[in-house]
């Protein structure tokens, strides 16, 4: 088996240094309380918030939210090779949208990741099709100048305090993002006053001097600011990443390679418990 691919070749994610378990292999296997047998279309993997990239050139083929799968992507490769990224907790690729290897096509869920490989319409294990992708990706780093592409990252046009960090907070923002979210919606953590206060005085300023709706509102600039409000945007950013960094600390022990153990010391001083705690 062989994928072609000008784009080169990436793992399904970056283990970053950890044991990957396999929670559920593929085949046949018994349910540990019933006892019964059934058959598992792919692999169960332990995987905390990963990254998931793309293998190849491809094709985004599906995208949806299912009883089986949960939210799930499917992308197809050279024509061939059918892979089903389930249990994801965030998606960043859209249906028809044509991969290269290394771009980021979603961010599995907290507890596990399910993978599925379909060839030529053949159900085949997941592990030996990532055996088969580990020997094209060394093939190809070994032959080729290019290497494997790194992770696509998204440029902003406004510079911060963090500038020096970009390329591992967008990292990070893309594994926690939705889990950050959906705590500050569920309340079970919420932001400094101190933040909260200066991101609703900052967006009073804005009104009064009518920085908003100034442009057409488009999903890349919702509020519709222009090059005048710049300076407003900037401290807004830099108030929303300094409290993403704050929510690492605090819920998911995550920092900064950066960081020194004061300033570590000093976001968890500034953390809020949970309201169950």
């Amino acid at each position: 088996m062989y994928m072609k691919s000008k784009s080169g070749y990436a793992m399904p994610f970056d283990d970053r240094g950890e044991q990957v378990e396999v929670l559920l292999p593929f085949g046949e296997q018994k349910h540990p309380d019933t006892g019964q047998k059934f058959f598992h279309h792919g692999i169960d993997l332990k995987a905390h918030y990963f990254v998931l990239s793309a293998l190849a050139d491809g094709v985004v083929t599906g995208v949806g939210n299912d009883a089986r799968h949960g939210l799930f992507v499917v992308a197809t490769y050279d024509d061939k090779y059918v892979v089903t990224y389930g249990h994801l907790s965030s998606v960043h690729v859209m249906f028809g949208q044509k991969l290269q290897a290394g771009m980021a096509v979603g961010v599995s869920g907290k507890e596990r990741l399910h993978l599925g490989v379909r060839y030529k319409e053949e159900e085949i294990d997941p592990l030996e099709f990532i055996t088969m992708l580990y020997a094209n990706v060394r093939s190809w780093n070994t032959n080729s100048e290019q290497g494997t592409p790194e992770f696509v990252s998204f440029d902003m046009d406004v510079h911060t305090d963090y500038d020096q960090d970009r390329e591992e907070i967008e990292q990070l923002m893309m594994q926690y993002y939705p889990a950050y979210m959906e705590e500050l919606l569920q309340g079970s953590y919420r932001g400094t006053e101190h933040i909260i206060q200066s991101l609703r005085n900052l967006f009073t300023v804005g009104s009064m001097k009518q920085y908003f709706m100034e442009a057409l509102p488009s999903i890349a600039n919702p509020m519709g600011v222009t090059r005048r409000a710049v300076p407003l945007v900037s401290k807004a950013q830099n108030l929303l990443i300094s409290d993403f960094l704050n929510y690492l600390a605090i819920r998911q022990q995550v920092f900064l390679s950066s960081m020194g153990d004061p300033q570590k010391k000093n976001l968890k001083k500034k953390g809020s418990p949970r309201k169950d705690t």
